[in-house]
C-alpha cells in the first residue's frame, strides 16, 4: 500500500482579527505560539508530534468561519510526485500552486484538504 501522507500536520482555522484570536487561543486554551507571520500564526500544544493549529486572518466581507480544514503532511518519498498523481486520478487539485509540494485539493463532496511537506520552503 502506498503511504502518501504521514498524518495530519495541522488544522487551519480562519479568524476575523488575528490579535484577538491569538490572545484567545493562548490565554484561554493555553496554546503556545510557535511561529508568527502576522496574518498567519502557528500554535502548538506544547508537546512533540501533537500537531498544530494554524490561525489564518481572513476577516472582512464574505468571511466564512466554517472553512476549517486539515493540512496533511506529505511523506518525503512522495513530495515531488503526489500533486501529479492526484491530478492523474481525477482529483480536483489547485491549479498552478506556488510549490508542487504545497497545494489544496478536494474530496468528492467538495471538502477542502491541504497537502504540505515541511521544509520545502527552506530548501535551496
Amino acid at each position: 500500500m502506498i503511504h502518501y501522507f504521514q498524518g495530519v500536520l495541522q488544522t487551519n482555522i480562519k479568524v476575523r482579527v488575528m490579535k484577538e484570536a491569538k490572545q484567545w487561543y493562548t490565554e484561554i486554551l493555553g496554546l503556545h505560539v510557535e511561529k508568527d507571520y502576522d496574518s498567519t500564526v502557528v500554535l502548538s500544544f506544547g508537546g512533540d508530534n501533537l500537531g498544530t493549529l494554524c490561525l489564518i486572518e481572513a476577516g472582512g466581507e464574505g468571511f466564512d468561519c466554517g472553512s476549517t480544514y486539515p493540512v496533511l503532511r506529505i511523506s518525503e518519498e512522495y513530495k515531488d510526485v503526489l500533486y501529479k498523481r492526484l491530478a492523474e486520478k481525477g482529483v480536483q487539485v489547485e491549479e498552478n500552486p506556488v510549490h508542487p509540494s504545497h497545494f489544496t485539493f478536494y474530496d468528492p463532496d467538495g471538502n477542502k484538504l491541504e497537502a504540505y511537506c515541511p521544509g520545502i520552503y527552506e530548501e535551496h
